[in-house]
């Protein structure tokens, strides 16, 4: 698959309902609720990264941990099918961690935060988008761990966008 400028192989939106595409804009968003959420969680996470035990948690917290962990690998499965070719450059897998590889991926909730903090250099590309829709609209994964995680994760983002809508305000136009 070509690679995007800079290297990049897919976008991740997460403002609306989420979706995956590769370097060439074609969609590979995983079918199940889990695979997307858990694509969601490596994206917001630190460095691309959260360990299995966090993710089983989140994503599985009713069940046995056996049962869990196989629940995670199958996530995984479907997530490599639907990157497809990129999935070895973008999905890293250990006995303890899972990582998305973020110098490889465009995340608009990322790029957004990007451009609020330096307003110049960054890309507005995904501005008007970001203030017409849900963060991580659709999601449902009935888990009562991951449903928490996502009401504080969308809290934090509407007080992000408030506050950088706020600074924006403020800002003398000749410095926008």
């Amino acid at each position: 698959m070509p690679s995007a400028a800079g290297g990049q192989l897919c976008n991740i939106y997460l403002f609306g309902s989420l979706a995956v595409t590769d370097a060439n804009n074609l969609a590979r968003t995983p079918r199940s609720q889990k695979s997307r959420a858990l694509i969601a969680m490596l994206a917001l996470s630190p460095r691309g990264s959260r360990s299995r035990v966090w993710l089983r948690n989140k994503l599985w917290s009713d069940r046995a941990e056996e049962q869990a962990s196989a629940s995670l690998r199958q996530a995984l499965v479907e997530i490599r099918k639907a990157l497809g070719p990129a999935a070895d450059q973008l999905i890293n897998a250990d006995k303890h961690t899972i990582s998305l590889d973020l110098g490889r991926v465009r995340v608009d909730a990322l790029e957004v935060l990007q451009a609020f903090r330096n307003p110049d250099g960054g890309s507005n590309t995904f501005l008007p988008i970001v203030t017409q829709s849900e963060f991580l609209e659709g999601l449902d994964v009935c888990d009562p761990e991951f449903e928490e995680w996502l009401t504080l994760e969308r809290q934090v983002w509407r007080d992000r966008l408030e506050k950088a809508r706020a600074l924006r305000d403020f800002t003398p136009k000749e410095e926008r």
